[in-house]
């Protein structure tokens, strides 16, 4: 009996959960024999990836933004919709983006790659970046900080908050502070 020289193995997972999101993608296992030439290794992944039945298989973004993805998830708390409203979805709180990248760089040594130790507020800029980026990534859409969803209540409420604040002090001044 003769072993394959190439095994080969694509499991696609789908609707897989990151936080509220749910995304497709395909991992392909390739067994090789040591003495298989690396275009023929190309080639069969080529071929392999072809096969993913995940729409997003390609990552162009690196690990690092992936983990950081991963990472920032761990950590955000989700919010629900007030009013469960079918095709509505909740929203994340997360933590300060400064306090998630001290946490992040904590376990890995100075002058690592994947740390952030830029100056000012560029680390947490460029950490937000590729938590961005990441999220790409993953679920195949652009990121953007959601706003929190506001119900009709909510509108009205602050509708008149705004009419009874009207009352009391007028209409606002151009130019000046309000008291």
């Amino acid at each position: 009996m003769q072993l394959p020289s190439l095994f080969a193995r694509i499991t696609d997972t789908h609707n897989a959960m990151v936080g509220a999101y749910g995304y497709d993608h395909s991992t392909i296992v390739l067994t090789v024999a040591s003495w298989v030439t690396p275009e023929q290794i190309r080639q069969a992944y080529a071929r392999l990836r072809a096969q993913a039945s995940a729409k997003n298989t390609y990552r162009s973004k690196s690990d690092r933004n992936i983990a950081i993805f991963s990472f920032v998830m761990e950590m955000a708390e989700p919010i629900p919709p007030k009013h469960l409203v079918p095709g509505t979805r909740g929203t994340f709180k997360f933590p300060r983006w400064r306090a998630m990248v001290e946490e992040w760089n904590k376990p890995l040594p100075d002058g690592h790659g994947w740390r952030f130790d830029q100056s000012g507020n560029t680390a947490e800029k460029m950490f937000r970046r590729a938590f961005a980026d990441g999220y790409e990534a993953v679920t195949g859409q652009k990121y953007y900080a959601a706003k929190p969803l506001t119900t009709k209540d909510e509108v009205r409420e602050e509708g008149d908050n705004l009419r009874e604040d009207f009352k009391k002090h007028g209409p606002p001044q151009v130019g000046k502070k309000k008291s």
